[in-house]
């Protein structure tokens, strides 16, 4: 019997973190549908909606993916729902939540 066994060791030189502050959005109802609906997901707080509103998220960025594609939205838009997107993803998910600071709240704010 043989055995093969490979090792990587690296130094890391540094760690990515996510800003989860929302940009200031002046005019709300200027922005397309979609982006106004997962924007507007950020206010959601229901510990018991987390499946529904989480797959409201998915539903919309798969709205935003092929607008963008049908070059129905901008760049900075999609960008924007993506961030709007990206901490209730964060959020729902029980293993990324902080285990120190338990609120009872679907989103951390």
């Amino acid at each position: 019997m043989t055995a093969h066994h490979a090792v990587l060791i690296v130094q890391v030189t540094d760690v990515e973190r996510y800003n989860d502050v929302m940009p200031e959005i002046e005019d709300l109802d200027e922005l397309p549908a979609v982006v106004r609906n997962l924007v507007r997901l950020q206010d959601q707080h229901d510990i018991e909606m987390v499946t529904e509103t989480y797959w409201r998220a998915t539903h919309y960025m798969a709205d935003v993916a092929a607008q963008y594609a049908e070059g129905k939205l901008s760049l900075s838009e999609k960008a924007l729902a993506e961030h709007a997107t990206t901490p209730c993803a964060i959020a729902c998910m029980p293993s990324s939540r902080p285990v120190s600071a338990p609120t009872g709240r679907c989103w951390m704010s």
